[in-house]
């Protein structure tokens, strides 16, 4: 017999792999989640936009996980290249998975915001872009 609470689990046999799979992947959502609901900025403001310190993006998303003990806990206790990982794929499914071109684009038009964007843009003011379209984007929300 097994002693689950002691981390013997002979009774079931699952590989690791699958279980390294399990926790990036819920890496990914925890550490997303930061990122599309609680406003952590992935990238500094500098062109082409490089990705922040890894141990000061851990550090916010701990905070912003304050009420979730198990995200907090695999956050915490991911390396530094788990991270990065996650982290990447916040960046590539930016489009599939929060289309943010269709919501920007409806920043720009229909919240006539387009001028600022263009303007920001001409002088490479990327954190004006950035902080104007989240300031819209709560609006919108809370209306």
């Amino acid at each position: 017999m097994s002693d689950v609470a002691k981390g013997d689990n002979k009774d079931i046999n699952i590989d690791n792999s699958i279980m390294m799979w399990i926790d990036q992947n819920l890496l990914y959502i925890h550490l997303s989640w930061c990122f599309w609901h609680e406003g952590v900025r992935l990238f500094e403001d500098s062109f082409p936009g490089l990705m922040r310190d890894v141990g000061k993006l851990r550090d916010e998303c701990i905070v912003k996980q304050d009420h979730n003990s198990g995200a907090k806990t695999l956050i915490r206790s991911a390396s530094n290249n788990e991270l990065r990982y996650a982290l990447s794929l916040i960046e590539a499914r930016v489009e599939t998975e929060h289309q943010l071109s269709i919501h920007f684009r409806w920043v720009a038009y229909h919240e006539y915001q387009r001028d600022i964007f263009f303007n920001a843009l001409q002088i490479g003011d990327y954190s004006t872009i950035r902080s104007v379209y989240h300031i819209i984007k709560i609006l919108i929300v809370t209306r």
